[in-house]
């Protein structure tokens, strides 16, 4: 994404593992893209799904694949317009095995809800990020 293009907020987490034991100290990155930004990230899908949906329209039987594709892919578009606030990383001290480190949020649209679920890299253990 171009930096002109996003507002970068930093939040406080709160780490709770499925164990029970919590620590706080974690820091979330939410990203707030601008409408231009989200307009042609959705219409990157909206493209993919329509491109996808004729490559498999002259096929017999499996034409009803390509149009199933294109209304995901239609779908993935107007989520993505609609998405005003991204979780783009998140960082801290695991509470059952203690080693810091960054944690998997998904491969970079996740919506900026919270609780959200993740684990540790180090022990594997569910966690869950709360926003202080």
């Amino acid at each position: 994404m171009r930096s002109e293009n996003v507002e970068v907020e930093t939040i406080p987490l709160r780490i709770r593992a499925s164990s029970g034991s919590t620590v706080e100290g974690g820091q979330a990155n939410v990203v707030r893209p601008a409408l231009v930004a989200r307009a042609r990230r959705a219409l990157g899908w909206f493209i993919g799904g329509v491109l996808g949906g004729l490559l498999f329209l002259p096929v017999p039987l499996v034409h009803l694949f390509g149009v199933a594709f294109f209304l995901a892919m239609t779908f993935l578009a107007f989520k993505t317009l609609g998405t005003t606030s991204v979780l783009r990383s998140a960082k801290g001290h695991c509470p059952a095995c203690g080693k810091e480190g960054s944690f998997f949020l998904g491969l970079g649209w996740r919506t900026a809800k919270f609780p959200a679920s993740t684990s540790c890299r180090h022990c594997s253990i569910g966690l869950t990020l709360t926003a202080i």
